[in-house]
């Protein structure tokens, strides 16, 4: 029953593809990982629980079948590969760079001694994909070494990974295990590694701790979009935080000492209300009475405390309630907002979160509906600012990228990345035209039309912000913001260490 396109030998120690003979990566991070001696191109095999006869089929439709609109055999996907590949590279072919799928190219089963099945499924991967790319669980553990805009990145891009693939297979998805999520620690690019999502099945956790860094969704029915939100947001906690937000027991007593039992039920999505006892399963930041270990320590509430507001309250909707009720496409707008706050100070490898509900001594851009983008060395404008898609050419978009933020000295300039020119309207009044490539320095109360959005530039906290406080007239100069910025960061970080 292998198709010959794809043979295994050795109960899969070797495989063949197209001619070609693959052996496994010495030390592969990622389980399956194999690589031709010839060629040094990279595969993902992966095997499947075995099956019996009456099985196979259907459990072959569940993984490959699932890429096409209409319905077809199995052996029709087998004997038309060329037309299964196009179809399924169309279908998940992603608009955005950070969002990437490993989606099966070839399927094989192997009859067993016993009279049982194995169903093998193979994915391609790119050059130096072994090298720089990591399971989610590593990343969390390598705080020190990966760089926060890059784990930020990752947030946002898993955020709009899991919002198009529910869009797609919405009632199809079945699991959504770590293993499963990749990140390019260069980037903070997202892989989603699909084929084993669309099976239903009960997966049970691994031995091995770095399996409990992650909520892992599976079961016999199709996931709720709550749960993929769910996960979405424990998947940033811990990207910004490394702590888990949970406390499962008394939770003022026993957090971290969480029994693989607690853990179990947490990662799972199973959130134990307080009894008459007290104990319940807390998100561990929370706001309500009792609601926050006192053994979490300063360091994780320390930097809790620095998220800006709107985040914090959209993780106690998320975190702390069985069932979220945000979308996934409002949860990755959030994240793309929280991506936009993030300021990175280069020369002291710090970052701090701009928050819009306080008032900062910095320049920001504000469009119509009072969306904020502070303007601070390497922020861009990007797609989702002005209401297009990753690709448009009606405003001249080209890979997402809007307009670029650069420094002369202490003045902030905006650079039009697009192909289309932009109308700019300083405080006198005075019209210009910016071109494509052109770059303008920026001031107060000037305007720039991008496509049908409308921006503002401004230094002063909006009206009707409670609890802001009146910055000068004039905004600092950009050494000045550097100092007065980071100055917090610096003293909070000099408490962790001392």
């Amino acid at each position: 029953m292998q198709d010959h396109h794809f043979q295994i030998q050795d109960e899969g120690r070797s495989v063949w593809i197209d001619g070609q003979c693959y052996q496994p990566i010495a030390h592969a991070e990622l389980p399956g990982s194999m690589r031709c001696a010839q060629t040094g191109q990279m595969v993902l095999v992966h095997r499947y629980p075995d099956l019996t006869g009456p099985e196979v089929e259907a459990k072959t439709m569940q993984i490959l079948g699932r890429y096409f609109r209409d319905t077809c055999g199995i052996s029709q996907i087998r004997t038309d590969r060329d037309r299964y590949m196009e179809d399924a590279r169309r279908e998940l072919r992603s608009a955005r760079d950070g969002v990437r799928y490993l989606v099966p190219e070839g399927i094989t089963v192997v009859g067993q001694a016993d009279g049982m099945y194995s169903v093998y499924t193979y994915s391609r991967l790119p050059a130096q994909f072994t090298e720089q790319t990591h399971v989610l669980s590593r990343v969390v553990a390598a705080q020190k070494t990966v760089p926060v805009k890059v784990r930020m990145r990752a947030a946002r891009w898993l955020a709009a990974g899991l919002e198009q693939l529910y869009a797609r297979f919405g009632g199809q998805l079945y699991s959504l295990l770590p293993e499963d999520v990749l990140v390019d620690i260069k980037t903070g690019a997202v892989w989603l590694v699909l084929g084993r999502c669309f099976v239903a099945s009960d997966v049970s956790l691994a031995p091995d701790p770095q399996a409990l860094y992650y909520i892992r969704c599976w079961g016999t029915e199709p996931l709720p979009e709550h749960e993929l939100v769910r996960s979405a947001a424990y998947s940033c906690f811990r990207l910004l935080l490394g702590e888990d937000p949970y406390d499962g027991r008394y939770t003022l007593v026993n957090y971290p000492l969480l029994t693989e039992r607690v853990l179990w039920r947490l990662h799972r999505g199973i959130l134990r209300p307080e009894d008459d006892s007290g104990a319940a399963d807390r998100f561990i930041c929370g706001s309500a009475v009792n609601g926050e270990s006192r053994m979490i320590g300063h360091g994780i509430r320390d930097r809790y405390e620095r998220l800006p507001a709107f985040i914090k309250e959209r993780f106690q909707q998320t975190l702390g309630v069985p069932e979220p009720s945000i979308t996934l496409q409002a949860w990755t707008r959030e994240m793309c907002m929280l991506y936009d706050c993030l300021l990175c100070d280069s020369e002291k490898d710090q970052y701090v979160f701009w928050d819009p509900e306080q008032a900062r001594p910095l320049l920001y851009l504000k469009n119509d509906s009072g969306y904020q983008i502070p303007l601070w060395r390497g922020k861009e404008i990007c797609w989702y600012h002005i209401g297009c898609s990753y690709q448009d050419s009606v405003n001249g978009v080209q890979k997402g990228r809007v307009g670029a933020v650069h420094m002369q000295g202490t003045t902030p300039c905006l650079q039009n990345k697009t192909n289309r020119s932009w109308d700019v309207v300083d405080a006198n009044g005075k019209r210009r035209s910016l071109p494509p490539g052109g770059e303008i320095p920026l001031s107060p109360q000037m305007r720039i039309a991008i496509g049908d959005v409308s921006f503002e530039v401004a230094h002063s906290v909006p009206e009707g912000r409670a609890g802001s406080q009146q910055i000068a007239d004039k905004p600092l100069t950009y050494s000045d913001l550097r100092a007065r910025l980071f100055e917090d960061v610096s003293k909070s970080e000099e408490g962790e260490t001392s």
